[in-house]
């Protein structure tokens, strides 16, 4: 799940997006988005899902990351993780 190592020196609030390529409930090739943070001071309850359209999904979690926060599979799908107001970077396909 992303490397934070680079990350972890900086006193700001960080999200680091990674995505690999696979099987989702939308069929068998979707782009999978998972994430991780650091440096909050206070464990966030949600994050958004923002994809390459504009649309935007809220769920909820409890932990450093998650590993399958969400699933396009849209042939030119992207997606940005936000957390606490703190963006990710971009992952596309390819």
């Amino acid at each position: 799940m992303g490397d934070l190592r680079a990350c972890a020196s900086r006193s700001a609030p960080v999200v680091v997006a990674t995505g690999t390529e696979g099987r989702c409930k939308f069929g068998p090739d979707c782009l999978l988005v998972g994430f991780t943070i650091a440096n909050f001071d206070v464990q966030p309850q949600r994050y958004v899902c923002e994809f390459q359209d504009g649309s935007r999904y809220e769920f909820r979690f409890d932990s450093g990351g998650v590993s399958y926060a969400c699933a396009t599979n849209s042939p030119r799908g992207t997606i940005t993780i936000e957390v606490a107001g703190v963006r990710s970077n971009t992952v596309t396909r390819g």
